[in-house]
């Protein structure tokens, strides 16, 4: 699962740079110049956007395969080489391609679909109720992850056994749970795993013999009437070392995306753009909790996914603001991000669209041992737009008021 996150984040930013190219391409076009000049800009123009946000990505990685552990460093190799791939084919082997064609037939016109014509939406008149609704969310999801405590964590990072049981029919959970102490276990907890009709639970205890599991299930469904699918064990001294890893992790990988960001922006839109993040992350675990599902190895990954993927969009946004700076000299810092953000608004439905997408058919084909991997990718791809605009963006512009 690790290895196919940094798949699809490497996938999801090499159609983003393409779109970001095609986009220029087009705002190019429309102020009259030809095709072979119209090439040539948009990829110079588009190049500073997508070097950012693949070297941030790139950082990041790295990072992650220092503090991280093997399949976070898993998820940090096959990142990097997809993007290493994604940005050489994108800004080299499209643009030969393109040259090629121009060049073949001078007076080539591109087709493009524009999603937005013009748009001119005031994003930031609504950032007061963004702000609420971001409140209510975070304390909600903060809630339920202090509520459900340890029942968030799987197996390693709390240490100790986990069974996965399936059965042909849906026992009593009342029943399973008794029986399950009446076996001798003291500790332990019991609940559903994947779709209702899927007919499967999972048993988490601090200690204890995981064959018992298989009588009390036996004694509830009869025999013959279920499976074990999966009995994984770890130990507590284990489980600290993966859970502490992975926090650092995460905590690394901010701190890699704010000092490179200070560096290529300034410092107010490089901490607008960490704060973004770090609301992407606990927005994402806080409704994941909430829908009762575990915290794994395979969440850290897929969370590390949506970290990449919004910083990777909050950079566009920030590249087009400070390109508009340059031009627009006289006009308030408030006013160009909204323009801003107006004229990344088609990259921004684009790409977010292409990579919820498939989200969603990893949710829906991939099968129940991938299915909570996909659910919390769909939450953080959609909070990921969101925060791009009314988050990263909003505070940047107060901050730079």
């Amino acid at each position: 699962l690790p290895g196919i996150a940094g798949f699809i984040l490497s996938v999801g930013m090499a159609v983003d740079a393409n779109i970001l190219i095609f986009e220029r391409m087009r705002e190019e076009l429309q102020t009259g110049k030809g095709v072979r000049a119209a090439i040539s800009a948009g990829y110079h123009r588009a190049f500073s956007a997508i070097l950012d946000s693949n070297v941030t990505t790139l950082i990041t990685s790295l990072l992650l395969f220092i503090f991280g552990t093997g399949p976070i460093q898993g998820f940090a190799v096959t990142l990097s080489i997809g993007i290493i791939a994604s940005m050489f084919s994108s800004i080299f082997v499209t643009r030969v391609i393109f040259d090629y064609l121009a060049k073949k037939n001078p007076n080539m016109t591109f087709k493009m679909m524009q999603l937005f014509k013009n748009p001119n939406f005031s994003f930031l008149a609504k950032r007061r109720w963004a702000y609420g609704f971001s409140v209510i969310c975070l304390v909600l999801g903060i809630s339920a992850l202090m509520l459900r405590g340890k029942q968030n964590y799987g197996v390693e990072f709390t240490g100790g056994t986990l069974v996965q049981v399936g059965f042909k029919e849906d026992p009593d959970q009342g029943k399973f749970r008794a029986e399950l102490a009446r076996q001798g276990f003291k500790a332990f907890t019991l609940q559903r795993f994947g779709d209702v009709n899927t007919h499967q639970y999972i048993v988490k205890m601090a200690e204890g013999n995981p064959s018992k599991v298989g009588a009390a299930a036996e004694a509830v469904a009869g025999k013959g009437a279920f499976d074990i699918l999966k009995v994984d064990q770890v130990g507590p001294s284990v489980s600290g070392s993966l859970r502490d890893k992975a926090l650092w992790a995460i905590i690394w990988s901010s701190l890699g995306i704010l000092i490179y960001l200070g560096w290529r922006f300034e410092w107010k839109l490089a901490l607008a753009a960490v704060v973004a993040l770090l609301h992407d992350t606990i927005f994402t675990f806080g409704f994941y909790a909430l829908s009762g599902r575990e915290i794994n190895l395979a969440t850290i990954a897929a969370v590390l996914t949506i970290m990449g993927y919004s910083v990777n969009d909050t950079i566009v946004t920030f590249d087009r603001i400070r390109d508009n700076l340059k031009l627009m000299r006289k006009t308030s810092f408030a006013q160009v991000v909204d323009l801003s953000i107006n004229q990344t608004l088609s990259r921004t439905v684009l790409t977010g669209v292409a990579v919820i997408l498939a989200a969603i058919a990893l949710f829906l084909f991939g099968g129940s041992a991938i299915a909570d991997f996909a659910f919390i990718l769909i939450i953080g791809f959609t909070v990921g737009i969101y925060s791009s605009v009314f988050v990263a963006s909003a505070l940047a512009a107060e901050w730079k008021k």
